[in-house]
């Protein structure tokens, strides 16, 4: 039977370490999965914001270098088509029809000419592919070449790509007196310098791309809002921009989207004073799968960890459940009755201080046992003196229930006297007011029903009884001329008649038995929101019983007659007025209770 149990011990001591290795695996998985998860977010975005600066400085040393070469051709540029426009206005248009342009090739084959008309169509050129080239199907471009034919001053462009070719060409533009026709000089800076060849942006695009495996793509544009991007052939064509990019543009500022997996990044930079931009394309697939092989990794560590423990466990289990399983069987003795036994002390762990608290108390629970015995003795020595004095109890018992019934009558008697009081009170109000006459005993009734749907005591409801029948005992003291009033009142009139509350508390509050019930009557006016009368009292200053009859007090008043309103009115109308001045004259709880008393059938008072 032994075994079997240090078995059983064994499995659960070792099920307990492999639950505690997994709860502590799982801890440390979720934990190292927020760790590595926000440290590659961090390290994608830094790679992101380092690969944007590096772009941002080739583009701003490639800058330099074209500047530098478009310096050395410009005055040379200038001069070919000053000279152009010259003869256009000693010939007119004869020189176009006649004059043959590829001459300027053979003196300087960097450049070429185009002649524009006032369509905005290439009429003449040395490049014969651009020859009727129309760029109103580039309406950004085509507005610039009607803003230059318009200043009719000459106009130099930075290095741009040509819309055909994709060249790096650097274009003068120079309108002709009678602003029909526009002189085009490109210049082909890659024949000028070879180290914009050598450093085409375009290169160390693709580069980037290879260099970076979280990089799908970079787009370029250009300062009209079109991107380049390489054909088969070799050559650039044009795309309209992103919004999002024009947008960047616009704001001059990095605008960052994420779709899916993929990362957009709306980059603008200056250009010689004109914003362009680029999109930069990353995939953060690379990215998880990165963060995936740091978990796989871990997972795999912490799965020989349990192993480890496992193996452990069962080992060294024998070491720890032999002591063990000697405390169960002196445990067992003990249950059975046997409070002689003693557990085995020669151990030098945990279990030794264990087993000698043990055997203290089998030591204990034998001391106990010996008191025991004789307290039982005792009491059946005391029960038998107590069954000797069972007649005088009797007889003590009639003596004190004839006294209760003694005090309880007199306790109807006093109430009585209280509901007298009142009753001659409540006459006094009714023969001062006719429009009051039976609104006390409604009031009454209201607040009542009230009371018990919110579950209060019979102590509260008695209280709420003597304030809510007794409420308005102090019109006592107000002239019956005010009283019976036919109209609304006067100012002067309304401060007399807001004295009531105080004067029925002077009456009253000598009577003992309507110690709660006074205050009912001085604070039955006050307001949730600090605006009532006689003290402005706000939310819970106001006494719980005096919220009830307020509520119960204004309802009565509207669906009656009163000297200001001859036609009350209706229960949903009083309703409504309720429900519109809850949180601000009455208490919210108390209005909700009345009106859902209102509206169970058969329950309205007469």
């Amino acid at each position: 039977m032994s075994k079997k149990y240090l078995l059983k011990y064994r499995v659960k001591l070792c099920l307990l370490c492999i639950c505690l290795i997994t709860s502590l695996t799982f801890i440390m998985i979720i934990g190292q999965y927020v760790y590595i998860n926000k440290l590659s977010k961090e390290m994608f975005m830094y790679e992101r914001q380092a690969l944007t600066k590096q772009i941002l400085n080739r583009f701003e040393y490639m800058d330099k270098m074209y500047l530098l070469a478009e310096e050395e051709t410009q005055k040379k540029v200038v001069g070919i088509g000053l000279y152009i426009n010259k003869l256009y206005d000693k010939k007119g248009e004869e020189i176009f029809n006649n004059w043959k342009l590829q001459g300027y090739k053979y003196n300087y084959p960097w450049i070429d000419l185009y002649i524009i008309d006032e369509n905005n169509v290439i009429k003449m050129s040395t490049d014969k592919e651009d020859i009727g080239l129309d760029f109103n199907k580039y309406p950004k471009f085509s507005k610039k070449l009607n803003r230059i034919r318009e200043d009719g001053n000459l106009y130099i462009d930075r290095s741009v790509k040509a819309i055909n070719s994709g060249e790096i060409k650097r274009y003068t533009y120079l309108p002709t007196r009678d602003k029909k026709y526009i002189i085009e000089v490109s210049t082909d800076m890659s024949k000028v310098n070879n180290i914009l060849s050598e450093e085409d942006m375009f290169y160390f695009v693709k580069e980037m791309i290879e260099e970076n495996k979280f990089v799908k793509d970079i787009k370029l544009y250009d300062d009209y809002g079109y991107v380049y991007i390489d054909e088969k052939s070799g050559k650039l064509k044009r795309e309209d921009g992103s919004q999002k990019l024009k947008k960047a543009i616009r704001e001059n500022r990095i605008i960052e989207e994420k779709i899916e997996n993929t990362w957009y990044q709306y980059v603008p930079y200056s250009e010689d004073g004109m914003m362009k931009g680029f999109v930069a394309i990353y995939d953060d697939t690379w990215v998880k799968g990165q963060l995936w092989n740091n978990i796989i990794k871990i997972l795999i560590g912490l799965l020989l960890m349990i192993l480890l423990v496992i193996y452990f466990s069962f080992k060294y289990v024998d070491n720890i459940s032999k002591p063990i399983e000697d405390l169960v069987n002196v445990t067992k003795s003990v249950t059975k009755g046997n409070f002689n036994v003693r557990a085995n002390v020669d151990y030098n762990d945990e279990i030794r201080i264990v087993s000698k608290n043990f055997n203290s108390m089998l030591d204990y629970i034998n001391e106990l046992m010996g008191e025991r015995k004789e307290k039982e003795r005792r009491l059946r020595e005391q029960n038998l003196k107590i069954i000797h004095n069972n007649e005088e109890i009797s007889a003590l018992y009639e003596q004190t229930k004839a006294m209760n019934d003694e005090l309880n009558d007199l306790l109807k008697i006093n109430q009585e006297n209280t509901v007298n009081l009142i009753s001659v009170l409540i006459n006094a109000i009714d023969a001062k007011d006719d429009y009051l006459r039976g609104h006390c005993s409604r009031v009454m009734d209201y607040s009542v029903a009230i009371a018990e749907k919110m579950d209060l005591s019979q102590k509260e409801i008695m209280d709420l009884k003597y304030g809510s029948i007794l409420h308005d005992i102090g019109k006592i003291g107000i002239a019956e001329k005010i009283l019976n009033k036919d109209g609304r009142f006067t100012d002067d009139e309304y401060e007399v008649i807001k004295t009531h509350p105080e004067i029925g508390y002077g009456i009253i509050k000598d009577v003992k038995e309507l110690s709660e019930a006074k205050r009912i009557v001085y604070e039955h006016h006050e307001r949730i929101d600090g605006r009532g009368y006689p003290n402005g009292l706000k939310g819970e200053q106001m006494h719980k019983l005096s919220k009830i009859v307020a509520v119960a007090d204004a309802y009565d008043a509207m669906t009656s007659k009163r000297p200001y309103r001859k036609v009350p009115l209706t229960i949903d109308e009083a309703i409504e007025e309720l429900i519109k001045n809850m949180d601000a004259q009455f208490d919210r709880e108390v209005v909700e209770v009345f009106i859902e008393y209102l509206k169970e059938p058969n329950e309205q008072i007469a």
